[in-house]
């Protein structure tokens, strides 16, 4: 199985029932952030808010970085796919879990990477494999 940042979660292609629902003891890793951890989330020890916000910041910067022609890296793109399935899966298992905010953020994070996808396809965008 490849590397993703929420391994919690992914299991085999599979979501984990109450993994975003379900919280472990402690809090988000951030300065100044007291809101709980989601299970799917514990190995980074950081909120859904936190994980939406970091991982869209990546995705800006990888979108960056094809635009203006800079090489990109394997692991950190196959990264940033596997975060896609993980928001796909999480979606659809915990609509009702996630606030509008929440789920206004991992479509935008979605729209982001499916255009990251969508150039790559386009265009001749060199990736290095993993060192």
């Amino acid at each position: 199985m490849r590397f993703c940042l929420a391994q919690g979660l992914l299991d085999q292609g599979r979501v984990a029932g109450d993994s975003m629902t379900a919280f472990r003891r402690g809090s988000c890793r951030f300065p100044g952030c007291s809101a709980q951890v989601p299970l799917a989330l514990r190995v980074e020890s950081v909120c859904l808010d936190h994980f939406l916000e970091s991982t869209f910041l990546r995705a800006e910067r990888t979108m960056q970085h094809c635009q203006q022609g800079l090489p990109l890296r394997w692991p950190a793109l196959d990264w940033l796919f596997s975060v896609a399935e993980f928001t796909v899966r999480g979606l659809a298992a915990q609509t009702g879990h996630l606030s509008s905010v929440q789920r206004e953020k991992a479509l935008e994070l979605l729209l982001c990477l499916a255009n990251i996808r969508e150039y790559i396809r386009q265009r001749s965008i060199h990736i290095t494999p993993a060192a």
